[in-house]
């Protein structure tokens, strides 16, 4: 079914566990928190890597955040909206895939290193389509599928 997060935080409870979360849409409002975790035995995450996460659509309303942690991987079939006071922040050495497409409103941040240079795989976030209205992107934005 669908996931709906109004208030407080919602993780897979990773690192420990190889269980993958497979869901219809997410949704998280007011200030709501979503962190993927990276699944037992991950390492730098690419498209082989099994997602700790499959959902439909991701909707980011309110003061929302989403984050998905090095070495996870997300895979969404639709499409991902950030509202004007959300934000979504990939970690450097993960892995992203929306089927559809990703429209920025708010805050999106793709961080391509980490600050000691030790590790230095970019954060992959993949889409059909990439809007950016005008909103905050940090390091880069999002990778169009060709």
């Amino acid at each position: 079914g669908n996931i709906v997060v109004n208030k407080g935080k919602l993780s897979n409870n990773g690192h420990d566990f190889s269980a993958q979360v497979t869901a219809n849409d997410l949704t998280l409002n007011n200030d709501a928190e979503f962190e993927a975790q990276y699944l037992k035995g991950a390492s730098a995450a690419s498209e082989l890597t099994a997602a700790s996460w499959t959902v439909n659509n991701v909707a980011l309303n309110g003061k929302s955040i989403l984050t998905v942690e090095e070495k996870a991987a997300v895979k969404a079939n639709g499409s991902m909206t950030i509202a004007e006071d959300a934000s979504a922040t990939f970690e450097y050495s993960s892995y992203s895939e929306f089927a559809g497409s990703i429209t920025n409103n708010g805050t999106f941040e793709r961080v391509l290193s980490s600050t000691t240079n030790e590790k230095e795989n970019p954060a992959q976030v993949w889409c059909s389509a990439w809007t950016n209205n005008g909103s905050t992107v940090g390091n880069a934005g999002a990778q169009v599928a060709k």
